[in-house]
């Protein structure tokens, strides 16, 4: 059995766990709460833009830009990653690589280029594919804001340049406050995106472009592909935390066993220790007597 010492020791140590654990669980609450509110004022901006460009799609039918022109063979592919810098989110980042590592195999005949970004990621596709990484960086560095920008500007060069032909964006998304899933979403071309069957045609109206309506739809494209990843990049980080919430949680909730358990083993100890002392003085009185 152990000493009374070393479980007093070990009650001291699980209790000083407890109280980080339940520090970073406040934490996670406290970023999750602000991430969803940055979440929520972009879904307006994203709904009205997809609503513009629908709108201006409608009224130049004969002009196909070229976000939109799908090619007839792919062989050239681009998959940008976004993952977390830390770890302690539970399976987070595994679901979302084998997610990964399957969408690559489906493309195996194909020149793939990948877009890594967060720690865990680079951490992980340098030991498997770090001849496909072309471009990798860490959160610390950029704002998240800094990030989609940086991404877009890479994304657009290659795709306009013809040196990839699909982009897809690779993240978690929240089914809800409990349940993420890791989602393949692709970004170029995006036509798909805008053959929405549901868009009401009753709210259609004109404009006066200037100085082309060529160049306007250039520039909403831009703009609706940066607030798109920015949009991810927001939801795989409100992923991050809620993941992170419910790790703590029961990491708080596990400590807590433990420390009842030692509790009463310590009691035990205790009582034989003082059982012992007990008969030890009777067995002394006894002697002498």
């Amino acid at each position: 059995m152990l000493s009374s010492k070393t479980i007093r020791n070990k009650i001291f140590s699980t209790k000083n766990t407890n109280k980080i654990t339940r520090t970073m669980e406040m934490i996670s609450i406290s970023k999750m709460k602000k991430i969803k509110k940055k979440i929520s004022n972009s879904i307006p901006y994203q709904i009205y833009s997809k609503n513009i460009i629908n709108n201006l799609m409608s009224s130049s039918l004969e002009f196909k830009h070229l976000y939109l022109t799908n090619n007839k063979k792919i062989n050239k592919i681009c998959i940008i990653i976004i993952s977390t810098d830390k770890g302690l989110c539970g399976s987070l980042n595994t679901n979302l690589f084998r997610k990964i590592l399957i969408e690559i195999k489906k493309y195996k005949d194909s020149f793939i280029n990948l877009i890594v970004m967060g720690k865990k990621g680079i951490n992980f596709f340098k030991n498997y594919y770090s001849n496909f990484i072309i471009d990798s960086f860490n959160f610390s560095k950029f704002s998240f804001f800094d990030s989609s920008l940086k991404i877009l500007k890479t994304v657009k060069y290659l795709y306009e340049n013809k040196k990839i032909q699909k982009v897809f964006l690779a993240s978690n998304k929240s089914k809800n406050s409990v349940i993420f899933k890791p989602k393949i979403f692709q970004l170029l071309p995006i036509n798909n995106e805008f053959e929405n069957k549901n868009f009401d045609r009753k709210f259609l109206w004109s404009y006066i472009y200037e100085p082309y309506n060529t160049v306007s739809l250039s520039i909403l494209f831009k703009k609706y592909l940066e607030s798109t990843i920015y949009c991810r990049i927001l939801e795989n980080l409100y992923c991050e935390h809620a993941s992170r919430f419910f790790s703590m949680k029961h990491a708080s909730e596990n400590s807590e066993n433990i420390i009842k358990n030692l509790k009463l083993t310590y009691n035990k100890c205790r009582q034989s220790n003082v059982t012992k002392e007990l008969i030890e003085i009777v067995s002394g009185c006894s002697s002498i007597l």
